[in-house]
């Protein structure tokens, strides 16, 4: 992840991992969940298990509606029979990451834990 403020999805499919990582603000980075969306879509067609890490230091609104829509989505495929697991990441210096973390997992009926990046 380099130091500028940009959002980046990598993916190892191959083991299940997905991650989201970086800054949040702004509608340049709203192809990149409905990237994130399309590829979950496509990966739960053949795959029963994900874990998905969320490692943002900061995020807006707009996209704090594709983070719930993802849980939803996440929330679906669990409820079929899916391994899933989110992983929230924050640093000391963002607390509110911590926080909303904490926030969105009472929405999740999967595990989804918090951790110190």
């Amino acid at each position: 992840m380099s130091s500028e403020k940009s959002l980046e999805l990598s993916t190892r499919t191959e083991h299940g991992i997905f991650m989201l990582e970086g800054w949040s603000v702004g509608e340049e980075y709203h192809p990149v969940y409905r990237e994130l969306i399309d590829k979950l879509i496509v990966y739960f067609r053949r795959n029963e298990r994900l874990v998905l890490y969320f490692n943002l230091q900061l995020f807006d609104k707009r996209s704090l509606s594709y983070i719930l829509k993802i849980l939803g989505l996440l929330n679906v495929e669990f409820r079929k029979g899916r391994n899933i697991t989110v992983k929230w990441g924050w640093t000391s210096n963002t607390s509110l990451m911590k926080a909303t973390g904490k926030d969105l997992k009472e929405l999740c009926d999967f595990s989804f834990e918090l951790f110190e990046a």
